[in-house]
């Protein structure tokens, strides 16, 4: 069975112990609270479902724990009932959960199902008012909830003004898709759609200072390390999460990956020639063997094609001094490209020119950014399609199935944390993840004619690095265009400002195609040396318009007590529930 064969049955087969789904569907949802002078309220909750498949029942998840400003407030349950059904509570880190049904007695079709409970500590101080936030029913539930509604019964009568009420039906905005009504002591409301996955229904309303005529404001709020401390405490003591059987599936498919990776999809280690080597191979352009020797597409890849178009008479640059004493450059087009071209090169010939023939470096400033990104993606895919990689390895591990696969373990992990608590499957789940992504990023493995260019670049390059004078001076006696065809590729290895200082003893005068300001005079060396700044050009071909901050969609801030807004807020915010 080959490693695909065996990964795609593998995952088959997790997906279907994950898909322990819960099929059913909330029919209605009715929340009543009825608040206390003390601040406590008494919580009953009326679920009706309908399940399209037999299950046990159904869970249910409340948050205690919010944040408040630089404290945190944590609220407790007590006397939590449901009724006839059996339950099982558990207190796990900043929630409750309540377990309803018998583990083996199984149910299908419409059941309804009653929750009551006390909260105390729910009530958040601010210095103007009191607030009262709560999620009606969470917004982690996986199923869609058809109809909500919610009835609240107040201590003492109240004027509230329109801004005191809110309710927030989205997860992530501050929609109030609801419709509420407030008769003296109750304040009632049903939202107007259907909740989707992961929405629910929030409540909050302010009140004034001594409302809650019993309330203990003393003991309401905890600065944030002790509330920590004592959560972590909680935690140890009480959340045991069920036994943990998914990990050898995951454990499994980490193991057969990286196997089946290093032995057909990693890149063998080659030596490096010690042979000193001055020229480039000729089948190859500069940017193409700047992106292969290191298998990312750098800026100086794309800039080296100036010198590259130079040293073959397509275009002259000229050094510009500007009055503020600072030097400008000037392309000038001598001719058209041949149509024998790569695309990406002529697609940034012509980005350079579009304006026209002649053109300066600072008039393409914010206006090459979007053609230098497409030009490097093409560049990138030209590369790969050359016959220098192994074609079957890099169909195997970079044609985007194994990045599928992290995907796919990213997502399972958070569900089976999410459902399960699974802490190990959980873990390997991730680490698997982070494998795919970590084979999927890596350089394709090159065949025999690839390594072998691969060695004699390196070569190439770490001659370049430390030329020797004497061979140099040989080269240019029977070469003296060599500065010209050699400056392309100094540029694309990113050694171009090192290069040019230990040669500029040996080199008299700058390119043929460099020029000084009347396009007559030629700068020497080091004058070409201090003013062609691939620096300089590389920020200014992929320099962008900056967005004006003030359009942001995001402004604002949340003031002490105000309404941030979502049906994840309050505490249950986070909080939801399933079937099992």
């Amino acid at each position: 069975m080959t490693f695909y064969k065996m990964t795609s049955l593998l995952f088959l087969l997790f997906n279907s112990y994950l898909l322990v789904a819960q099929d059913f569907q909330i029919d209605n949802y009715d929340v009543f609270i009825q608040l206390n002078n003390d601040g406590s309220f008494d919580v009953t909750e009326r679920i009706d479902v309908d399940f399209n498949k037999k299950m046990r029942g159904i869970f249910r998840n409340i948050t205690t724990q919010r944040d408040v400003g630089e404290h945190t407030q944590t609220a407790k349950i007590l006397n939590i009932n449901t009724g006839n059904a059996n339950r099982k509570v558990t207190n796990k880190r900043n929630e409750v959960e309540i377990r309803l049904g018998k583990a083996d007695k199984y149910l299908i079709g419409k059941q309804s199902y009653t929750i009551s409970y006390t909260v105390q500590n729910a009530i958040t101080p601010y210095n103007e008012h009191d607030e009262f936030y709560w999620s009606l029913m969470g917004n982690k539930w996986k199923e869609k909830i058809k109809s909500s509604n919610f009835r609240i019964e107040l201590p003492n009568e109240i004027n509230f003004s329109e801004s005191d009420v809110a309710v927030f039906t989205n997860k992530n905005s501050s929609a109030q898709h609801a419709k509420i009504k407030i008769n003296n002591r109750i304040i009632s409301g049903t939202s107007l759609h259907e909740l989707g996955q992961g929405e629910g229904m929030t409540i909050a309303f302010k009140t004034p200072k001594g409302y809650y005529s019993a309330l203990d404001y003393s003991t309401i709020l905890q600065n944030k390390t002790q509330s920590s401390s004592a959560s972590s405490r909680t935690q140890i003591a009480k959340n045991k999460y069920p036994r943990d059987w998914g990990f050898p599936l995951p454990a499994l498919l980490i193991g057969s990956l990286l196997f089946f990776f290093n032995r057909s999809g990693k890149n063998k280690t080659t030596d490096i020639s010690d042979e000193k080597i001055y020229y480039p191979p000729e089948d190859l352009s500069p940017p193409e063997i700047g992106v292969f020797h290191d298998f990312q597409v750098n800026k100086r890849d794309l800039i080296s094609l100036i010198p590259y178009w130079g040293e073959q008479d397509f275009i002259n640059v000229a050094s510009i001094q500007k009055d503020d004493g600072s030097i400008d450059m000037r392309f000038e087009k001598q001719k058209e490209l041949p149509s024998e071209t790569p695309a990406y090169e002529r697609e940034f010939f012509d980005a350079i020119f579009k304006t026209g023939d002649s053109v300066y470096l600072h008039n393409l400033k914010n206006e090459m950014y979007q053609s230098f990104s497409s030009v490097g993606s093409s560049l990138k895919s030209e590369v790969l399609d050359m016959k220098l990689y192994d074609q079957k390895s890099r169909a195997r591990f970079h044609n985007g199935l194994v990045l599928f696969f992290g995907i796919l373990s990213f997502i399972a992990a958070i569900t089976v944390w999410i459902i399960f608590h699974a802490v190990i499957t959980t873990v390997l789940l991730v680490i698997l993840s982070i494998v795919c992504f970590y084979i999927h990023l890596q350089n394709p493995k090159k065949n025999d004619r690839g390594l072998r260019l691969h060695s004699h670049l390196s070569a190439l390059k770490r001659t370049l690095e430390n030329p020797d004078p004497n061979t140099l001076n040989t080269i240019i006696k029977d070469d003296p265009k060599y500065l010209d065809k050699i400056f392309p590729y100094v540029v694309a290895f990113g050694i171009d400002k090192s290069w040019s200082k230990n040669v500029s003893p040996i080199f008299n005068k700058a390119p043929d195609w460099y020029y000084g300001d009347d396009m007559t005079m030629r700068p020497d060396f080091n004058s070409f040396n201090r003013s062609f700044s691939t620096n300089r050009i590389g920020k200014t071909f992929t320099s962008s318009p900056v967005a004006d901050s003030s359009s942001s969609a995001f402004g604002g801030s949340r003031s002490g007590g105000g309404f941030s807004g979502s049906s994840g807020g309050g505490f249950g915010g986070g909080g939801g529930g399933g079937g099992w």
